[in-house]
């Protein structure tokens, strides 16, 4: 009855349900970074292996999206991660943590604009500075 709750909600979302079999994929207990897996209590709800500390629901829902015919799909399991390791990490963030984090990864994005960006910004705040001084010029000129 769930599955078929989901199903519907997918399918009006304009989505599909994709299911495959546990057994095979072990999701909650592979680590991408050894490629091994490590049986865990269920009490256990954070993926620490490998230098990994991920929130184990987080992981495991990361990790299905690499599931193709029944069976994870290493390479693009890794090539996921270079494009999604910040956000995975701050989503296993308790609420406090997240938003430091949020914080922090906005401060990255702005210290990583291209040279480009940064060069138009210096020349934006020349350029009103310049029309401040040529003001007060002017104002000086007229007095």
């Amino acid at each position: 009855m769930l599955v078929e709750m989901l199903r519907r909600k997918a399918e009006n979302a304009g989505g599909v349900v994709i299911e495959f079999p546990t057994t095979n994929t072990k999701l909650s207990q592979y680590c991408h970074v050894c490629g091994e897996y490590h049986k865990k209590p269920l009490s256990q709800r954070v993926h620490t292996h490998c230098g990994l500390n991920i929130q184990r629901d987080v992981y495991s829902a990361f990790l299905a999206l690499s599931v193709k015919d029944n069976a994870l799909d290493v390479p693009s399991i890794n090539e996921r991660w270079l494009s999604m390791e910040t956000m995975l990490r701050t989503a296993s963030l308790s609420g406090k943590e997240s938003q430091v984090a949020k914080v922090r990864h906005s401060s990255n994005r702005e210290s990583s604009d291209s040279s480009e960006r940064l060069v138009q910004k210096v020349s934006a705040k020349s350029d009103k500075a310049q029309d401040v001084v040529a003001e007060k010029q002017l104002l000086l000129f007229t007095l």
